[in-house]
């Protein structure tokens, strides 16, 4: 029997102004995309930070918004240019619907407080105990993290334009500028000119996705909007994913959309250390040790495309994408460069100086339904294919949607459904979805199936997947709860000989009660089972947060879990300094407890503080670890400075 006892924890955290007390609110919806792609994060803090103007925006402006479809925006703008500017917020709701409306709204403002500013960020970490190293690894560096960014927006005549720089080192790496990029971004009537880091989006996302392409969360129906073509500026810590060059994106004439673009980016890779040809893509971004600075920067990729849509009537259009990349020097996977034990693996690797890619998308709506869809081919005959169908309106949503990418389909920056990694890798799947919701009680459901094209040498046969997820939010008069069910299955291999299907269940109950005007409380009860082996795990914890005036908050949490292995981890998202990601695996037998601080001394600077104890009284060491169970206990401090002037 597992026993977890929740407490009750009063810690203080000084918020830099309301709306930042407010923070973790206003991303909850998207924690479960958060933890599957950190860059989400950081693109969702910079629209906490600089939300967007709805009197002033541009097209571009509105595509940082996640959830908004190219109609959505079409809509809002003819709005606009008919009737003049909004006189609030709120009649947004009246063109996008209610629902939607209410994710989006904390990146929403009337009016930019003023037409220039200049935003300064620097965010530290540091771990108490030493960053955990491979036997023969050393790390170079210290366990300080670092990341400095600078951002400016102003106006040059009638054209406004943002400017910034980043400069960030890892745990571990030795050199505080190990990793950089900048961008400019120009608004023109009919577009934006980009220089420097930036995310591209094209139409269904089989050529290349940004982080908020296809992903599965407690909003369901999400995945059904990733098709637009949008260039977002970027400004993070994620390495080795974002493209680095010039981009144009805009209307030039009725009915179109266009993106030109062209970047040139190093990476880093994986070689043979005797024969010293590469071998692969490293994308982790981790330069500490000196295996992992040799491998930075030795590729150079050059990547050059287009993409089209011209709109056909009020209800339909076409998107035609084309892409060429360039590798120098090339990829050389082959018997001659990796282990024989490493080239059975995995039947699925990328070998070769250049890929070719096309696509042609389409989308289509007849009042309520709508259709999407994208083929995409290569220049070695490999194509991927996906199409989707679903409902819209106020109450009642709902949609299927369908993938197929062949085993010789290489596209480095495109995204299947619920693959956030480099490279897709060959799979059909087939994804329903639905929501209904009224004033009170909000149901979400998906149910996903995904067979991978390719297998192990440890499988006779490809894996097969399947997950379901059922999600009630019911808000009463004093408080809201949250049930969630989740379930997932996939084939095992325990013995090269014997496939198992390996089923893992979850349960989630969590409440909210205010317990009066400024004071909220949060509990959380999570249990999860696991068939084979059988194991069972649970977590539980306590929240507070407390708002007074409108710069003095306070939020705390204390967490117990106990789990028998990896295999029956338990995530939990964490408060943290804005933009930064904190989403842990739990397992073994222990407890953890946070506090953060902030202040703000002046009405533009503000200032974050985070400790983080983790105390685990039974570590356990499983064959997928991640080093912090070699310890007993982990503390980490964070600190986050932001000066906006």
């Amino acid at each position: 029997m597992i026993k977890i006892f929740p407490l009750w924890l009063f810690l203080v955290f000084l918020g830099f102004s309301f709306s930042f007390a407010q923070q973790a609110d206003a991303l909850e919806p998207w924690l479960d995309l958060i933890k599957e792609d950190p860059a989400i994060a950081e693109a969702l803090a910079d629209l906490l930070e600089n939300p967007v103007a709805v009197n002033q925006a541009e097209r571009q402006d509105w595509q940082r918004i996640p959830l908004l479809t190219s109609e959505d925006i079409d809509s809002i703008l003819t709005r606009q240019s008919r009737q003049g500017a909004f006189r609030s917020v709120r009649q947004i709701a009246k063109i996008i619907g209610k629902e939607k409306f209410k994710r989006i709204r904390p990146f929403l403002i009337l009016r930019a407080p003023k037409k220039k500013s200049l935003q300064v960020v620097q965010r530290n970490y540091w771990n108490v105990q030493t960053p955990a190293e491979g036997e023969n690894e050393k790390f170079l560096g210290s366990g300080i993290y670092n990341l400095t960014r600078l951002q400016y927006r102003g106006t040059s005549g009638r054209y406004p334009w943002k400017a910034g720089l980043v400069i960030q080192k890892d745990v571990g790496e030795r050199q505080y500028n190990d990793y950089w990029n900048a961008m400019l971004a120009v608004n023109f009537k009919k577009g934006r000119l980009t220089f420097g880091s930036f995310y591209l989006q094209l139409a269904q996302g089989l050529l290349f996705s940004s982080p908020f392409g296809r992903m599965k969360s407690s909003m369901a129906m999400l995945p059904f909007q990733a098709n637009k073509i949008v260039a977002r500026t970027y400004l993070g810590a994620s390495e080795n994913f974002a493209q680095t060059g010039v981009c144009f994106t805009g209307q030039p004439f009725h009915g179109t959309e266009l993106a030109l673009f062209w970047s040139l980016n190093l990476r880093d890779a994986r070689y043979n250390l005797q024969t010293k040809k590469i071998t692969g893509f490293d994308f982790s971004g981790y330069h500490r040790t000196v295996l992992e600075e040799a491998r930075k920067d030795l590729i150079m990729e050059k990547i050059a495309g287009f993409s089209f849509k011209r709109t056909i009537g009020k209800n339909s259009g076409l998107t035609l994408s084309v892409a060429g990349i360039d590798f120098n020097p090339p990829i050389e996977f082959n018997a001659q460069n990796v282990t024989f034990n490493e080239l059975r693996k995995d039947f699925y690797h990328f070998s070769g100086n250049q890929i070719l890619l096309g696509s042609l998308a389409y989308d289509f709506r007849i009042a309520a339904l709508r259709l999407a869809g994208e083929l995409a081919a290569g220049k070695n005959g490999g194509t991927g294919i996906t199409q989707s169908v679903w409902l819209e309106d106020e109450t009642f949503r709902s949609g299927v949607m369908f993938w197929n990418l062949t085993p010789n389909f290489q596209s480095p920056y495109g995204r299947v459904f619920d693959w956030n990694s480099p490279f897709p890798q060959a799979v059909r799947g087939i994804y329903f979805a639905l929501t209904w919701q009224n004033d009170r009680l909000r149901i979400d459901f998906y149910k996903m199936l995904v067979q991978n094209l390719w297998r192990t040498y440890r499988q006779q046969f490809p894996p097969l997947k399947d997950e379901w997820l059922l999600n009630l939010n019911y808000v009463f008069r004093s408080g809201q709860l949250e049930v969630r069910w989740r379930e997932r299955s996939t084939d095992a291999a325990p013995e090269a000989s014997t496939i198992a299907r390996q089923r893992v269940r979850g349960l989630r109950l969590q409440l909210k009660i205010p317990i009066e005007k400024r004071l909220e409380s949060t509990t959380r009860l999570e249990l999860a089972w696991l068939n084979h082996p059988a194991e069972k795990g649970a977590l539980s914890f306590q929240e507070l947060r407390w708002n007074f005036r409108r710069r003095l908050s306070l939020v705390g949490r204390v967490t117990f879990f106990r789990t028998p292995s990896y295999r029956t981890r338990i995530y939990e998202y964490e408060s943290d300094v804005p933009g930064s990601f904190a989403n842990f695996p739990m397992y073994g037998q222990g407890f953890k407890w946070y506090v953060r601080l902030g202040w703000r001394p002046l009405p533009r600077l503000g200032v974050w503080f985070k400790f983080r104890y983790l105390r685990l009284n039974d570590p356990v060491l499983t064959d997928i670890d991640y080093g912090r169970q070699q310890t007993k206990t982990d503390r980490l401090f964070r600190l986050q400075l932001m000066l906006n002037l």
